[in-house]
């Protein structure tokens, strides 16, 4: 009977690990997929468009102007931008939601664009809680 209760509590602990696994490949292609919408829309110049799309905590910490012009800004600086490859990645499931932190290298007209995005996860749908982008061109006029 004991050996029995091991083989159970262990298919179950198996079940668990799978499915935690399932989930997180499947979110992971959701985040993916609204970062590779939100450089289509930033390529287009349609700031408006990613605002609009961006988690309500992004909009409380920088209303539509202010985040408009930080990316009218990213892109004169930077220029087209044509190729992206995500590097790195955070995965964690909080009492506060799915987080997916992912980490990308964007080639641009003026250069390597380095480009982090943190992104809640809710159902199917993926939002983009905050964005951060590092090259030294961005620091000059």
């Amino acid at each position: 009977m004991r050996a029995f209760s091991r083989s159970l509590g262990g298919f179950f602990l198996l079940s668990v690990i799978v499915s935690v696994g399932c989930g997180m490949a499947q979110n992971m292609g959701l985040a993916k997929s609204a970062i590779a919408e939100f450089h289509t829309r930033f390529n287009a110049g349609q700031f408006d468009a990613i605002y609009d799309a961006a988690d309500p905590a992004w909009q409380k910490a920088m209303d539509r102007d202010t985040s408009n012009k930080f990316f009218a800004r990213v892109q004169r600086k930077m220029g087209g931008c044509s190729s992206s490859k995500d590097t790195t990645y955070f995965y964690n499931v909080t009492t506060d939601g799915t987080f997916v932190n992912m980490h990308y290298q964007t080639t641009c007209a003026a250069g390597t664009l380095e480009e982090d995005f943190r992104c809640r996860v809710v159902g199917e749908k993926v939002m983009i809680i905050a964005y951060n982008t590092a090259n030294p061109l961005l620091l000059t006029d």
